[in-house]
């Protein structure tokens, strides 16, 4: 192992830890800067791999989430109109550094991070993370193995948080699917 190879999995451990701390947090503002932080050190791992257009989700990512923390501390919520401005962003940005059908997973899993990020609950939030991380997963064990550790960790430790933090809202969100009255 190389000293190149150690930054990168001390990179992957630190972002892991960075995400997974964020993900235990009910208030939005303090899960979206943990999670901008650990974006950092990840869009860092993509480049240094190779993977230009996962470098670029991460980049864009960290600019949707920085926004997204400064509008909340201004008292106001995300738009859809910018939500979809993001997500213009990402499918340019997936193209013009399309390399692989693996690509398209990239995009695909900024797609459920465009819906996350607008959230105002954070089970709402994890739950769209879940799919996110899901996608990010297989796509880094093809194509950027020292990103696994990262949403590896963050794939157990969400569900952990949505069992911790949210089992209460999972049940009131299958009675609204189900438009049953809350007991």
């Amino acid at each position: 192992m190389d000293e190149l190879d150690i930054l990168l999995t001390a990179m992957g451990i630190a972002s892991a830890l960075l995400a997974v701390l964020g993900n235990q947090f009910r208030n939005m503002k303090y899960v979206l800067l943990f999670q901008i932080a650990a974006n950092v050190l990840l869009a860092v791992q993509y480049i240094v791999q190779g993977s230009f257009v996962a470098f670029m989700s991460a980049f864009i990512a960290v600019t949707q989430m920085t926004v997204s923390v400064i509008l909340n501390m201004k008292g106001k919520r995300f738009s859809l109109s910018l939500c979809l401005a993001f997500a213009l962003a990402y499918l340019v940005s997936s193209i013009v550094f399309y390399t692989s059908p693996w690509d398209i997973m990239t995009f695909i899993a900024m797609m459920f991070f465009c819906v996350s990020v607008i959230q105002t609950e954070s089970f709402v939030y994890r739950a769209a993370l879940m799919v996110n991380i899901l996608l990010w997963l297989i796509y880094d064990i093809v194509k950027a193995p020292s990103a696994v550790f990262m949403h590896g960790s963050l794939m157990i430790f969400t569900a952990a948080a949505i069992i911790r933090l949210d089992r209460n809202d999972i049940g009131n969100w299958i009675k609204k699917i189900f438009n049953k009255k809350e007991v």
